[in-house]
């Protein structure tokens, strides 16, 4: 397993590797650092991992899971970096469905 976290100024980001699958949560980025552009390419291109070959998404890699966890600036800035070269398999985020609880629960 291989966790790096990102100090991005007001917030963290992070690079999780686990049982050959690449996960990141949290996209911020700071004025001097952008996890997309100076740790997620360089390591990908230096690993030589295969890009995707269908379209829409065909020459970006794939990272089987991103999870974003509130949309602040501070978790989000990198997204746009991130899906020039990045495709989330799973995109995992908050949602607004309040939901009723009574259904929720499983009997």
């Amino acid at each position: 397993m291989k966790i790096v976290v990102f100090n991005v100024g007001g917030a963290l980001s992070s690079y999780i590797e686990v049982n050959g699958k690449h996960i990141v949560i949290d996209l911020g980025n700071s004025s001097d650092f952008s996890p997309t552009n100076d740790f997620l390419l360089p390591l990908f291109k230096k690993r030589n991992q295969p890009k995707l070959e269908k379209n829409p998404y065909k020459n970006r890699y794939k990272i089987d899971q991103l999870f974003l966890s509130h949309p602040h600036d501070d978790h989000i800035s990198d997204v746009i970096h991130f899906d020039k070269y990045f495709y989330p398999e799973l995109l995992t985020t908050p949602n607004s469905n309040k939901g009723n609880i009574e259904n929720d629960i499983v009997n």
